[in-house]
Parts: structure tokens; sequence; C-alpha cells
């Protein structure tokens, strides 16, 4: 067990102020999910838009 879950054993707030921050994280995915979606496929579709600014190879 790290120093952080240790902590948070003894911290109930941490620990539901935690479980608070994931909920709200899956939340935002749920509400974003068809946004996301569609961003993703107009990436594969179209390429990424700044892509000829690369100064790496792909």
């Amino acid at each position: 067990m790290t120093d952080r879950n240790k902590s948070k054993d003894r911290d109930p707030k941490g620990a539901a102020d935690e479980a608070g921050r994931r909920g709200e994280a899956e939340r935002w995915k749920e509400e974003n999910a068809e946004a996301i979606r569609s961003h993703n496929e107009r990436v594969k579709r179209e390429g990424l838009i700044l892509a000829r600014y690369r100064r790496f190879p792909k």
C-alpha cells in the first residue's frame, strides 16, 4: 500500500472526494461520448488538423 492509499484510509473525506471525482469523470465521458466518437471518426477520415506542421516523422 502506498503512502497515498494509507492516507486515504485514514481520511474518509479524501476517499469520498476521490470517489466523487471518479463519478464526475464517468458522467463527463457519458455526456460527451457522441462528440468524442464523432471527432475520432473525423480524424480517421481526414487526419489530424495540424498534422502538416509536425516536425517529427509519423
